[in-house]
């Protein structure tokens, strides 16, 4: 069931992501759910490979609103092509809220050292 709340977050942390799903992907597929210009953060951890994620990722959604919106909305959405007999996406809360402390975790100068973009977390700046 969806949450019904989710105490005032706004940085999700999305779990049970198919493992060839690519961040870029990802970020396609929140844009085509509705979601354009509604999160300014991403970040799906990946091997150095390329070739995989870690089956999470953090999206930070610029308001309460549009993550419960996104909470709700993710567990029907078909765009994770989650697999018959695989668990469904989970959503919940991250430990770590809010834009700043998102890009000051992720997106600090060891990740700007990562040549690959792919690989580097997603940032839009107002």
């Amino acid at each position: 069931a969806p949450p019904a709340d989710l105490g005032g977050a706004t940085t999700l942390m999305l779990r049970n992501l198919p493992r060839d799903l690519m961040q870029k992907t990802l970020v396609e597929s929140l844009e085509e759910m509705g979601f354009d210009g509604m999160f300014d953060f991403a970040y799906m951890p990946c091997n150095f490979s390329g070739a995989e994620n870690k089956g999470y990722a953090f999206v930070n959604f610029i308001s309460n609103d549009a993550a419960l919106a996104f909470a709700c909305a993710c567990p029907r959405s078909s765009l994770f092509a989650v697999a018959a007999g695989e668990p469904l996406v989970n959503v919940s809360p991250a430990a770590l809220q809010g834009f700043e402390a998102n890009v000051s975790q992720w997106a600090g100068a060891r990740m700007s050292r990562i040549r690959n973009a792919d690989l580097r977390p997603f940032v839009r700046f107002a």
